[in-house]
């Protein structure tokens, strides 16, 4: 092919590109992400209220939360193993920083590393001995990375350590 068309195809390639970025803005020249809102800040107010009540936005936050409280000058993030799971599903958490698992359901509670070929993945994360209701086991993670870990009294019940 010769410079002269593959020049010509590269134009008419970028004209496409241009008109398309054109026809996806509104009349008013704004981008369609964008929505002008005329609404008071009370009425703003009550659409995230129901936002955040809504079945889906209470799933989505049950994934993922950020529960972590100081403690004696030293971040602790806290999961509860309720009757339904793990409760955040997924937390996150900075290298040297303590993760506690507490035990708010009627079941046992063990918690384990993920295991690859046997060895768990995570050295440290294996609980010794369950626990029952209102039992705690915690540790602090020196690793950066991403640890599954589960309930030796019931492996279905999984979560996810995000160490940065």
């Amino acid at each position: 092919m010769s410079t002269k068309n593959s020049l010509i195809i590269l134009g008419v390639v970028v004209l496409v590109l241009l008109g398309a970025a054109l026809w996806s803005r509104d009349k008013s020249g704004s981008s369609l992400r964008e929505s002008p809102s005329n609404k008071t800040a009370d009425e703003l107010s009550s659409d995230v209220a129901a936002t955040l009540q809504s079945p889906v936005s209470a799933r989505a936050s049950s994934v993922y939360r950020r529960t972590r409280v100081l403690e004696n000058g030293r971040h602790v993030s806290i999961v509860s193993l309720t009757d339904r799971g793990f409760v955040p599903k997924v937390v996150e958490l900075y290298r040297g920083e303590t993760l506690r698992f507490v035990n708010t359901s009627g079941n046992a509670m063990r918690i384990a590393s993920d295991e690859f070929e046997g060895v768990p993945i995570y050295n440290g994360l294996t609980q010794e001995k369950s626990v029952g209701k209102g039992g705690i086991y915690q540790l602090e993670f020196t690793e950066a990375g991403v640890w599954a870990y589960y309930n030796l009294a019931n492996p279905d019940v999984i979560g996810v350590v995000y160490v940065k």
